[in-house]
């Protein structure tokens, strides 16, 4: 079956992916987790059923999303904050 999923939720399933499984999907592969939570949500495929998803492509293809977060390299790193992330 296809299903067609937002920009919005290619975008978050893009940046979740890169955060917390250190995986850079391309645009489409992150489609198909986009796709995979829609359904998982609707029904239509369940918890318990088994689901692969094809990365086809390289998140290096593309511009990388920008994150304007700033470092200061003047202030201690709390290396405590890190160990639990």
């Amino acid at each position: 079956f296809a299903v067609a999923v937002s920009d919005e939720s290619i975008l978050q399933a893009q940046s979740e992916c890169a955060t917390e499984e250190g995986v850079l999907l391309c645009p489409e592969g992150a489609a198909t987790v986009a796709a995979l939570r829609q359904e998982l949500t609707t029904g239509r495929i369940k918890p318990t059923e088994r689901v692969v998803l094809f990365n086809c492509a390289t998140g290096l293809k593309y511009d990388m999303p920008s994150d304007h977060q700033e470092i200061n390299l003047m202030e201690e790193v709390d290396y405590n904050v890190i160990r639990q992330s």
